[in-house]
């Protein structure tokens, strides 16, 4: 849960540290320690993540979907957004529960069979 919300924030501060770097600003050491925690996070986020995707293919006998594996940061950016309305609704709405309604089918036929 933590890592979905401080995702963006590792986000930011490397977009932020990278353009100060670029734009020949010095940097302080704290800064640079940030930025390499940041890099560091999100590499090894997103590298789990496609490896155990990979996996799971394979356990599938296919391939992975290189579309899938480039478009982790954009799906660790729809979980964080997930993760911070979730968060909002828990300040703001405490006792409010969305969920999905069931049982809207009337037969068989219309319903989706995952098998």
């Amino acid at each position: 849960m933590l890592s979905a919300l401080i995702h963006p924030v590792f986000l930011v501060a490397l977009a932020f540290g990278i353009a100060k770097l670029a734009s020949g600003a010095i940097a302080s050491e704290s800064e640079l320690v940030f930025l390499a925690v940041a890099l560091f996070n999100l590499t090894a986020g997103y590298f789990i993540h496609a490896a155990m995707t990979v996996q799971v293919a394979r356990r599938c006998a296919q391939a992975a979907n290189p579309w899938l594996l480039a478009s982790l940061p954009l799906y660790w950016l729809l979980v964080s957004l997930a993760a911070w309305r979730a968060v909002w609704h828990l300040i703001v709405k405490p006792f409010q529960w969305e969920k999905t309604r069931h049982g809207l089918a009337k037969r068989a036929t219309n319903a989706i069979i995952i098998s």
